[in-house]
């Protein structure tokens, strides 16, 4: 018995893990506790929570009967997969109900401590199982058990293809945008427990060239196909990646910050604040996204530092978010000065809820600090027009890089564009 709990638990410690690497700590919550009768229970064994998307995940560890290992092989697999599958099911359906229903009240992150939990936030709740265990392809949608009016979709994945997966879709926002789109799949197509490569390709080739979903290809073997006929553009993208980890960089740094500078500036009421919301904004930018933020970034610490003489740069997110990064040679507090008042006006000139601001000094020497600005409440019309005049901004524009760059060399340094 101990070796099968100690089996589980290693399955919900990597699960968690990979979890937090992918979708960095700020999102990440690990079994919260509620009351059900006269017991406790575990909310799954890891949440995800990002604006209006909710995900509850629940792992299982193989661990055979007696009576199982009299089965052949096979048969041992899809019993045990048939049971504890269902038994995830009814936890996932379990924990959806004490959160919706305020049998949770806060949600406890190892970065950003106690945080309150409001259901009426959440739209969508998306249920994930991992199965650790010996797999022989097979469709999970038969095995689940009937279900009332279930207001989640589950999604079954293997132990073993988790980190593939996490490494693939490394952000909260990638993530739950691949869920919604397996969730337009569920029960048109088998989604094979094993073989999620195939559909992964099939995602990654629908993004390059969006089709409707109204007729459903065969993509068995699409996965080791798109492997070995877009190596290039894989290296590419890879390549090209290396910028977004600026913001990796710039998030991570951020919660470990001094706080010593936020009180320099008596700007708005919602201005300079705790490096923790900006982290936080920052976290909510796709992978592509973080790319194209990172290279204006390290674009502007470098010009800066040339010219010697203040860099920025705003630019506007899918989600009512603006980021403004800047770097200059200037001392610290007099640099926070000018971030809070540019992230003002870029704020008002991109029209958006939220702003965040990032300031550096100029440069790649040693050492780095970052300074930050959090702006969050409604867009003026009467105050943009007046700030439009400063004429500090040019009109935004959305950005036409894609994700596949089209390079023909990623050993040089500069991409070539085909």
């Amino acid at each position: 018995m101990d070796a099968d709990v100690n089996k589980g638990k290693a399955a919900e410690d990597r699960l968690h893990l990979s979890a937090k690497r992918s979708f960095f700590s700020d999102f990440v919550f690990r079994t919260p506790l509620y009351r059900k009768g006269s017991g406790i229970r575990e909310a799954g064994d890891a949440l995800v929570w990002l604006d209006e998307d909710l995900i509850i995940f629940q792992s299982k560890a193989r661990s055979l009967s007696t009576r199982d290992l009299c089965l052949p092989y096979s048969g041992r697999e899809m019993n045990w997969a048939t049971k504890n599958l269902r038994k995830a099911i009814r936890q996932l359906d379990g924990t959806r109900r004490a959160l919706m229903d305020r049998q949770v009240k806060t949600l406890v992150n190892e970065r950003r401590g106690e945080v309150e939990f409001e259901p009426t936030t959440v739209r969508r709740v998306h249920g994930v199982v991992i199965m650790a265990q010996m797999v022989n392809f097979y469709d999970p949608l038969p095995l689940f058990p009937k279900r009332n009016g279930a207001d989640l979709a589950v999604h079954v994945f293997t132990l073993s293809e988790w980190p593939k997966i996490c490494s693939e879709f490394s952000t909260t926002p990638d993530f739950v945008a691949y869920l919604r789109f397996r969730e337009r799949l569920i029960g048109r197509m088998p989604l094979l427990v094993g073989r999620e490569k195939d559909l992964v390709a099939w995602y990654i080739l629908q993004k390059r060239e969006p089709k409707e979903l109204d007729q459903i290809p065969d993509i068995a073997g699409l996965g080791d196909w798109f492997g070995e006929n877009f190596e290039n553009e894989l290296a590419a993208r890879k390549h090209e990646d290396r910028w977004s980890l600026l913001i990796d960089d710039v998030i991570d740094h951020l919660h470990d910050a001094d706080p010593m500078m936020k009180d320099l500036v008596d700007f708005p009421k919602s201005g300079p604040q705790d490096y923790s919301y900006t982290a936080m904004e920052l976290s909510k930018l796709t992978r592509l996204e973080r790319r194209m933020v990172g290279r204006k970034f390290a674009d502007k610490i470098r010009l800066a530092g040339e010219g010697d003489c203040l860099r920025y740069f705003a630019s506007l997110g899918q989600a009512d978010l603006g980021v403004l990064v800047l770097a200059s040679p200037e001392p610290r507090e007099k640099r926070v000065r000018h971030l809070a008042v540019l992230s003002a006006m870029a704020k008002h000139q991109l029209k958006v809820t939220t702003m965040v601001g990032i300031a550096t000094e100029a440069g790649f020497g040693r050492g780095r600090s970052y300074d930050t600005c959090y702006l969050k409440f409604p867009w003026r019309e009467d105050v943009e027009s007046d700030r439009n005049s400063a004429g500090l901004f040019s009109e935004p524009q959305h950005s036409q890089e894609t994700e596949f760059p089209d390079m023909t060399d990623v050993s040089t340094g500069a991409p070539v564009y085909s």
